[in-house]
C-alpha cells in the first residue's frame, strides 16, 4: 500500500482555490460579499471531496494514478470555474492567482501519474516529499490568505 498523505495537502490548497473558483457570471455585476464568500465555500466542498480518496491508502500505484487523474479533471474545472467568477475587486487578483495555481497543480500531478504508472514508488514518495515545497500549492495558499486578510470568511479554505 501507498501512503498519500501528503497529496492530501495539496487538494486542500486546491480545495482552497476550487471554492474560489465555484463562482458563475451573474452578468456584469460582482458578486457581494456574502455571494462571493459561498461560492467559495461550495466550490471547496466540492473539491475537498474530490480529493478525500486521496488521503488514504491506496492498494496500487495503477489506483494512485487513476485517483491523481480524477483530481487533475477536478483541479481543471475549478480554475475555470474560479476564473468566470465575478469576484469582488478587492479579491479579484487573488481569486485569479487561485484559478493559476490549481491549474498548474493539475499539471504538477503529471509527475505524480507517470511515477504511479511506470510502478516507481520511489519517485511517488519523493512527489509526496516535495509537496511542502511545491509553487503551485505555495500560489493557492497565499492567495487564499490574502483573500482571508481582506475580511472574507472562505471557511475551511480560512482555517475556520
Amino acid at each position: 500500500m501507498i501512503r498519500i498523505a501528503r497529496v492530501a495537502l495539496i487538494p486542500v490548497v486546491v480545495v482552497s482555490a476550487a471554492v474560489l473558483l465555484a463562482g458563475f457570471r451573474g452578468g456584469e455585476q460582482r458578486l457581494s460579499r456574502t455571494a462571493y464568500q459561498q461560492q467559495v465555500q461550495s466550490i471547496y466542498g466540492d473539491v475537498r471531496q474530490a480529493f478525500a480518496g486521496t488521503s488514504t491508502r491506496v492498494a496500487s500505484l495503477h489506483e494512485l494514478s487513476t485517483r491523481a487523474q480524477t483530481a487533475q479533471t477536478e483541479l481543471r474545472d475549478a480554475a475555470k470555474r474560479l476564473d468566470a467568477l465575478h469576484a469582488p475587486l478587492d479579491v479579484k487578483g487573488q481569486t485569479h492567482a487561485i484559478a493559476a495555481g490549481l491549474d498548474a497543480y493539475a499539471s504538477d500531478l503529471d509527475q505524480l501519474r507517470a511515477a504511479a504508472n511506470a510502478g516507481d514508488a520511489a519517485k511517488v514518495r519523493a512527489f509526496e516529499d516535495g509537496l511542502t515545497a511545491n509553487q503551485s500549492i505555495g500560489r493557492i495558499r497565499e492567495a487564499a490568505e490574502e483573500i482571508h486578510n481582506h475580511g472574507y470568511n472562505l471557511g475551511a479554505l480560512s482555517g475556520e
